[in-house]
């Protein structure tokens, strides 16, 4: 009986691993492959909201301000702490000349393997992205969905902070 019992487990244990190293191959291959998705900066008006009156028109003025990346104070601001299950997020940004000039983790999911593989992953896209959008309005990755919204979060914390 102990004989069937440690080959159940030495076979139960190879399933896992190689299903584990197969989890860890369609990551990376997500993750250098591409992310689909339109980002939220560049969704465009629906048809028939052409014409801005009042309220609207300082609106779409302020929005075109912040297009350009210049409503915001020099001075590094730390975002809100956000609970995203496996553990919290939370970045500051770096203002420097007015527009958002770096992104850092201070926290991020990172006491499972898994979660650590993940966000290593996922965290330098999201930086680069948010710098070159000068938001918080940056694509959700894949495999990275909740560590992608505390980020969102966190970072639209700071930038609020960092307003003119």
């Amino acid at each position: 009986m102990k004989k069937y019992t440690l080959a159940a487990l030495t076979i139960g244990a190879f399933l896992l691993y190689a299903v584990l190293l197969n989890y860890r191959h369609a990551l990376v291959s997500v993750f250098h492959g591409g992310r689909g998705g339109q980002s939220l900066a560049s969704a465009q008006p629906a048809p028939g909201q052409t014409s801005a009156t009042g309220a609207q028109a300082q609106q779409t003025q302020t929005q075109q301000q912040a297009a350009t990346g210049a409503q915001f104070k020099d001075g590094t601001y730390a975002g809100s702490s956000v609970n995203v299950f496996f553990g919290n997020v939370q970045v500051s940004a770096v203002i420097s000349g007015g527009k958002l000039s770096a992104v850092h983790f201070l926290q991020y999911p990172n006491t499972h393997s898994v979660s650590v593989f993940i966000n290593q992953q996922a965290m330098p896209y999201l930086k680069s992205e948010a710098i070159q959008a000068q938001s918080a309005n940056v694509n959700i990755i894949s495999g990275a969905t909740l560590t992608s919204e505390g980020f969102q979060s966190s970072l639209a914390s700071a930038l609020n902070q960092a307003k003119n």
